[in-house]
Formats: C-alpha cells, structure tokens, sequence
C-alpha cells in the first residue's frame, strides 16, 4: 500500500508540477475559457450542461484522491500532523494536484456568476459569489489547497446535470436518480459539513485555545465560517428542491431537477 502512494505522487509531481507552476489567476483563467469554450462549441446536447460536467470530472475525483493521500501525509511529508491541523501550522500543498484543484473551480466561480446573472437566478449568482470568495481567499493567500476536500461534493454534479438527459431509457435514469440522491446526501451534507466542522474545531483549539499562531490571517476564519453556512444552506435547499422534482420525475410529474451544477 504505501509503494502504492509514492508511485501515485511521483506521476503527480511529474504531470501536474509542470502545469501548476503557472500562476493561479493564469490556471483559473484558462479554465474558465475552456468551460466557455465548451459551452459554446457543445452547448446543451442531449438535454446536458457539458461544461458542468467537464467541471465536475476535473474536480471531484481529483479531491476524492487528494483526501485519500491525506491520509497517508505523515508518509509523503514525514513528521507533519494529520490534516487539517497540518495546513493550519504552515504546511504547503502535500502535492502539486492539491493546490491546482480549487483554481479550476475558481475559474468555473466566474462562469457560474456570469450565468446567474444572465438567467436571474439569484442561488446561481450567490454560489458563483461564494465560489469566487471561497476559492479566490485560498488562491490569493497560497492556500488552496485548505479548500481541496471540500471539493469532493463535485462528484455529485455528474449525475445532476443528467437527471434531464433526454436519453429514453428507464433504467438510465431511475439509475442516475439513485445515484444524484445518494452522492449529494453523503458528500454535501454529511461528509463536506464535517470537514468543514472539523477545521473550525482544530483551528478553534489550536489558535483560540492553545495560543498558537495560524499560516494565515486572523480574518481567513469568519470566510471560512460564513462562506461554509452559506454553502452548507444552498445544499440543503437544493436537496430538497431536487427531491421533490425526482420524486415528481418518478411519479410521472415531469422530468429531473432542471438544474446545472450544483
């Protein structure tokens, strides 16, 4: 198992290093152009926000991996505390993929606003807003990586944005309802709210209670709060909004949620 990690961290190094030693506003703008680029060239086929998923895929399972090599961090940075305590203390990026995730998702917080704007749906324009702060705040501090596990709630935007696929297959879509249900129940209100619990409770007893000096500004934990209940209260809205379409879509009342990414 451990030969497993070091293998995995040296094809990281070695294919994300290169690209990450690129500034992040230069990372997040370019990932915004290319989810313009693909909205623009592939649009709504197949009833499917295609840049939602492209999204989605270059985010969630990236954080999925990122957690999982967390938890080997005393292997890969030997003698450093268990995240998030280890980042709190000063603790760089445990590899190149960590800090590159949030700057994708920064560039897609633009496009998301932009949209919201666009469509004047108020929800999309405060998550595009809470995007841009939550991940702009780590880029521009050299911290993003503080915000890389959360970003395993993407994994649930794959099978959202296909609950209104127009594919006419019965089992496909009682399949990607199943699965939309299931991913956003455990990532965006079970597994995120307690990451982000758990970094407030360590950052409360290691600066607060214990004396000690955090890696970044005193203000960086009111985002980190206020940004988190604004995020965890969208999920819960959307969840309950989403369940009732599935539940309409299931009973015959009409097809999925009609909704991009989350």
């Amino acid at each position: 198992m451990a030969e497993h990690v070091d293998k995995i961290v040296v094809i990281i190094k070695s294919t994300i290093g290169p690209l990450r030693s690129s500034g992040y506003i230069t990372i997040s703008f370019s990932a915004c152009a290319l989810f313009v680029l693909v909205k623009i060239l592939v649009g709504q086929a197949l009833n499917v926000y295609w840049y939602a998923v492209l999204h989605a895929i270059l985010t969630g399972p990236p954080a999925l991996l990122c957690m999982y090599l967390d938890s080997h961090a005393s292997r890969i940075d030997p003698g450093s505390s268990p995240e998030p305590l280890r980042s709190i203390k000063g603790a760089q990026a445990l590899t190149p993929l960590h800090s590159l995730v949030p700057m994708i998702s920064l560039g897609y917080g633009l496009v998301d606003l932009v949209e919201g704007i666009y469509l004047k749906r108020y929800d999309y324009v405060i998550h595009g807003l809470s995007m841009l702060a939550s991940m702009g705040s780590c880029c521009f501090l050299g911290k993003s990586h503080l915000v890389t596990p959360a970003l395993i709630m993407e994994l649930s935007s794959v099978p959202l944005n296909f609950l209104d696929c127009t594919i006419e297959n019965e089992l496909f879509k009682i399949v990607i309802q199943i699965t939309f249900v299931l991913s956003f129940f455990f990532t965006r209100l079970i597994i995120v709210p307690w990451l982000w619990f758990n970094f407030v409770k360590t950052y409360y007893r290691h600066v607060v209670v214990g004396g000690n000096k955090s890696s970044f500004p005193g203000w960086f934990i009111y985002i980190v709060v206020g940004l988190g209940l604004v995020f965890h209260s969208l999920n819960a809205y959307w969840f309950s909004y989403v369940l009732q379409k599935a539940g309409d879509a299931i009973g015959g009342g009409g097809a999925g949620a009609g909704e991009k990414e989350l």
